[in-house]
């Protein structure tokens, strides 16, 4: 192992105790607070939260979520079959799942901010995406799969909670306004699949899984 491997591996993990113990690393005891605050509690949390600091905690926050998803994934993928191949495999699908995560919270927080300025939202896109960026504590369990189906509801609560507070509109509408997006895309991919303009994708996609990675 060189000297600069080494050092790096270090400096993780000074930065994890840290973390550990509330010092302001990465993982700390506040991390946690929040995490279980915002799982259990999303409305008590959204009130003592103020909306202008929404965009840079709730941006940080679902960085620290995606990155625990994304190592634990590579985690159970090295454990499906522990070879130097498949370490390669998970370092590539954990960087590969951070970057999509991260374009997924702009993209999810575009495009409900459109619906919700339909449905009356009283404050800005920086408010939504915190909202959408705190609401990703999900991520913590969803990996587990048993639990992967209750973690998109459970994101709606929380976010419904949030843009309740924030937005001042009705819980309902909140809703809505999270689903309208998924479906709208979802009749937009239906009709482009019928009208044959993405056999090409499909293709790809289908080679994609026919090829065997393990």
């Amino acid at each position: 192992m060189s000297l600069r491997i080494r050092r790096l591996l270090l400096r993780v993990l000074l930065s994890a105790k840290a973390g550990l113990k509330g010092e302001g690393g990465m993982i700390s005891s506040k991390y946690f607070s929040d995490c279980a605050r915002v799982l259990v509690c999303p409305s008590s949390f959204f009130l003592k939260v103020s909306p202008k600091d929404l965009y840079n905690k709730g941006f940080v926050f679902a960085l620290k979520n995606i990155a625990l998803f994304s190592f634990a994934l590579g985690v159970l993928l090295v454990l499906m079959g522990p070879d130097v191949r498949t370490g390669f495999v998970a370092l590539f699908m954990v960087v590969g799942v951070i970057v999509s995560g991260v374009a997924e919270l702009f993209v999810f927080s575009f495009s409900f901010h459109l619906f919700l300025k339909l449905f009356g939202a009283k404050r800005s896109f920086d408010e939504t995406f915190g909202v959408v960026g705190y609401s990703s504590c999900v991520l913590l369990y969803a990996w587990f799969l048993p639990l992967m189906v209750v973690a998109p509801f459970h994101a709606l609560y929380i976010a419904s909670a949030g843009f309740a507070r924030v937005h001042k509109v009705s819980r309902f509408r909140g809703v809505v306004a999270m689903i309208l997006p998924v479906v709208v895309a979802g009749v937009l991919l239906f009709l482009l699949v019928r009208s044959g303009s993405v056999d090409w994708v499909l293709s790809a996609l289908e080679w994609f899984y026919s090829v065997r990675v393990f």
